[in-house]
């Protein structure tokens, strides 16, 4: 499988009875540039808001020699990081180091798989697989013709990934924050305006403490007055 060069056939005669003959044919077998084969595991998982993994990511080329392979890695819901480049690989897209949709970068067989050693994938904040949408990490290579005849051609593989929700704590804003005390006449009824309360899981259709249970709200005054709502 997968040769190609000169070969010859050797064919003999013998009638048994003293005759005999011999001839060879020679075989030329052209060579047919193949496809390059991107490995990656079919699946992982991992928690909403953290570094993913994303291992035994490898490229192989049965006819590439010493030509360059070229890449592209894309993520969806989320960016993706490579590991350490030699100096022989080159980005065309992006840098690889993290914060990046779509990564393209060409260069040596072995130097561009030590770089997807160190894939990873970053989901984008508070988002999860709570509504069953999955992210996914894709890796096309293209051998730009290295070899034999037929052109270029190009393989691709594709790792589903599964987010799993955690619980984001509920945030509270005032008019206050940050700045000077309100102001308030004494005996005077004020309203109080401008407190807003936000949950980054409830935006995201999940419950807004991730266990299914509603939020609890207590207001209090320290001292010195009475509130309303």
């Amino acid at each position: 499988a997968d040769w190609s060069g000169e070969t010859a056939l050797s064919i003999a005669v013998d009638d048994g009875e003293g005759g005999a003959d011999a001839a060879v044919v020679a075989v030329v077998v052209a060579a047919v540039n193949d496809a390059p084969a991107v490995a990656m595991p079919a699946a992982v998982s991992g928690a909403e808001d953290t570094e993913v993994v994303v291992e035994g990511v490898t490229v192989t080329d049965v006819d590439l020699g010493a030509a360059p392979i070229s890449l592209v890695v894309e993520a969806t819901r989320g960016t993706i990081t490579l590991g350490p480049s030699t100096y022989w690989v080159k980005y065309t897209e992006g840098t690889g180091e993290g914060g990046e949709a779509t990564i393209a970068l060409n260069g040596p067989l072995d130097d561009v798989n030590d770089a997807l050693a160190g894939l990873t994938f970053t989901p984008d904040a508070d988002w999860s697989s709570a509504d069953g949408e999955t992210a996914a990490v894709t890796v096309t290579a293209h051998d730009g013709g290295a070899s034999g005849a037929g052109g270029q051609r190009a393989a691709s593989a594709t790792t589903t990934i599964t987010v799993t929700a955690v619980n984001d704590a509920p945030a509270l804003s005032s008019p206050t924050d940050g700045g000077a005390p309100l102001a308030v006449a004494e005996d005077a009824v004020v309203a109080l305006t401008g407190v807003t309360l936000s949950d980054a899981d409830a935006a995201d259709g999940v419950a807004a403490d991730a266990g299914g249970d509603s939020i609890t709200l207590t207001i209090a005054a320290a001292s010195g007055g009475r509130i309303g709502l």
